[in-house]
């Protein structure tokens, strides 16, 4: 059972007492293959070198290294003889256990090699070995997977190493692989790899790695589409691609973005990068949505979500025009009303006419949900077209419908009934049918609210006494509305180029009714509007006034008006929106005699009939005009 092995040992001694000029030399080789041909005996097992690796692990603890380590020479050198035949180098060889750096193939020790010696990367003396062990390391990894060339090395090859690579600290994983990310960023400029390898190399990136190789048919199946055979095509692609994410960094920083939102920006082009070359994919919104939808299948209302959306969106508006802008955020809500398709047609014609008539987004949105609202209930009511609809079924959706107020359900009601005069007007209804929504009520006079003495003195003391920037924006605002009787809209609509300081003037054409108006203004007014665009207000291309003061420094929205009053004189009982400036200031003019003419001019309005409702402000003038109680008749207990 053992003629071959000792045939092995007996040629082993005699080559070794050719080559080696004393007896120790080839009794360090007879000793330890007889000890092993006793454990083979005792085993009753035929010799292989697996079993002569198992002999030396079971004795490694009990032997002293110098016997651990001319057994293990012996066991190499006998399993030699046994596959070639001969001694070709007796005393090197490359163990299981030895540094990855003796064990690697050629192909990639001449590149590594190149790498330290070359002055690509400056190493310091102290931090050579650590260099050398890590990549090797990588490489030796590489290796036993079967790669044969650096050309072979993949995301996937990159994403597995980064999962299986243990050690004992976090912070020594990080430094080797760190080392590794530079080495595979020198195969990078040296054109032997992909761009995004050494940005694979994460403890962020590369576990959350998306390949859609991996994953499962019906998931893979949405990717299809992207995949480009092309190569040409494919590189175009990219390049534009990086081009824009460039273009998109450089944009953040001179506009001066904070750090954290620049980061952000790096982080989510990088990961998509990472995704299009692991997978060869082109660059579109619509793979943005599914690898979103994918990346992001548990949590699509957070942060990481929304920030990596609107980055791939802006970066996909640069290669559309070659312009930077930020793609603001928009939330998908799933519609709440169901319709069928010949619905959605009727409401989509309806909105497009009501958009080339002029109308607001605002009112737009109004339109649509007062519209789907009916159609909802047509269409539930079994009526598939305009044809089989009667009046009776309006009146029934009227009855039906509920509002927390009656007059929202006068403002739904009112959309509708506009919405049936033009299926009329189309010959699609009857003309009649437009009547069969009535008021639930009729119109009412409210009395006007002012802001007190005490708030309008309150509002002069913030603009005597700013404590900060905001708040010489917002005392500017405020004073707008109650000096010059502005509308919060057309507050934050005003632009630098509307005030005319030689005149003292504001020129502006009102948002609600399109009417310019040129009007004076205040000391107070100038003073604060001087002293918050010389002071406060950041350096910005906007033309607006007033604006953000983060960057990119956008306009502020109509919401901001109210904000700043609620900061100058707190939450109120009652009206709290800013049009209660508007009211205070035509209130005042009136106390003070101002004719209805002029008072109207001022407010911009159209006719001297809309000043009527603020003469009941006059209080003084109010007492005036009181009714006598003659032959009122009452009867009962005493009043």
């Amino acid at each position: 059972m053992y003629e071959e092995y000792d045939e092995a040992v007996e040629k082993g001694i005699t080559i070794l007492k050719k080559i080696l000029n004393s007896v120790r030399g080839f009794y360090c080789f007879s000793g330890p293959c007889a000890s092993f041909r006793k454990y083979l005996d005792a085993q009753q097992l035929p010799y292989s070198k697996e079993l002569a690796l198992i002999w030396l692990k079971e004795n490694k603890l009990s032997w002293n290294h110098l016997k651990y380590k001319n057994s293990r020479r012996s066991m190499y050198q006998l399993n030699e003889i046994y596959t070639t035949g001969w001694l070709v180098y007796p005393f090197h060889y490359v163990y299981e256990d030895s540094p990855a750096y003796q064990q690697l193939e050629k192909w990639c020790k001449s590149v590594l090699n190149s790498y330290l010696d070359g002055e690509y990367f400056i190493i310091h003396p102290g931090m050579f070995q650590e260099q050398k062990t890590s990549i090797s390391r990588f490489l030796f990894y590489c290796e036993s997977i079967g790669v044969t060339a650096f050309i072979e090395i993949t995301h996937g090859i990159i994403k597995r190493f980064q999962n299986e690579d243990i050690h004992k600290t976090t912070k020594s994983r990080n430094h080797y692989h760190m080392n590794i990310r530079h080495f595979l960023q020198f195969l990078q400029d040296e054109g032997i790899t992909q761009y995004s390898l050494a940005l694979t190399l994460d403890q962020f990136y590369a576990p959350n790695l998306i390949i859609i190789n991996e994953l499962e048919i019906t998931s893979k199946e949405k990717f299809d589409e992207f995949q480009c055979t092309n190569e040409s095509q494919y590189c175009e692609n990219l390049k534009l691609y990086n081009l824009s994410v460039a273009k998109g960094i450089s944009s953040f920083e001179e506009m001066k973005y904070s750090k954290t939102i620049r980061n952000v920006f790096k982080q989510s082009c990088r990961e998509f990068t990472i995704f299009l070359e692991a997978n060869h994919l082109v660059f579109s919104l619509e793979l943005v949505d599914h690898w979103l939808e994918l990346k992001y299948a548990q949590n699509c209302s957070g942060v990481p979500y929304w920030g990596r959306r609107r980055t791939l969106h802006t970066i996909a508006y640069i290669m559309k025009t070659g312009k930077f802008t930020i793609i603001p955020l928009l939330v998908l809500k799933e519609s709440k009303y169901h319709l069928p398709v010949w619905c959605n047609e009727l409401i989509k014609r309806y909105l497009s006419e009501r958009k080339r008539n002029g109308m607001e987004k605002s009112t737009l949105c109004m339109d649509k949900n007062s519209c789907s609202r009916f159609l909802e209930f047509i269409s539930s009511i079994g009526i598939e077209s305009l044809e089989t609809i009667r009046i009776q079924d309006i009146k029934d959706f009227h009855i039906q419908d509920e509002h927390s107020t009656v007059e929202g359900k006068n403002a739904y009601g009112c959309r509708i009934r506009g919405f049936l005069q033009y299926l009329s007007i189309e010959g699609l209804l009857p003309n009649s049918y437009s009547q069969a929504l009535s008021c639930d009520a009729a119109s009412q006079t409210q009395i006007i609210e002012t802001l007190s003495a005490k708030e309008i003195d309150t509002i002069t003391f913030h603009n005597k006494n700013p404590k900060s920037i905001m708040e010489l924006r917002n005392n500017a605002m405020v004073t707008l509305g109650l000096r010059m009787g502005l509308r919060g809209i057309d507050v934050v609509r005003l632009k630098l180029n509307d005030i005319s300081w030689e005149h003292q003037t504001i020129s502006i054409s009102q948002k609600k009714t399109g009417k310019p108006l040129l009007l004076p203004f205040p000391i107070e007014v100038g003073n604060c509007l001087y002293r918050y665009i010389s002071e406060g207000r950041p350096k910005t291309k906007v033309e607006e006034v007033f604006v953000w003061h983060k960057v990119p420094f956008p306009a502020l929205s109509r919401s901001a008006c109210a904000n700043a009053l609620h900061k100058a004189i707190g939450f109120r009982d009652g009206k709290n929106g800013f049009h209660i400036t508007r009211k205070t200031f035509a209130s005042r003019m009136l106390v003070h005699e101002t004719p209805t003419s002029i008072i109207a001019e001022a407010l911009g309005h159209s006719s001297n009939e809309n000043v009527d409702e603020y003469l009941e402000t006059d209080s003084k003038k109010m007492r005036k005009c009181a009714i006598s109680l003659s032959k009122i008749e009452f009867k009962g207990a005493r009043l």
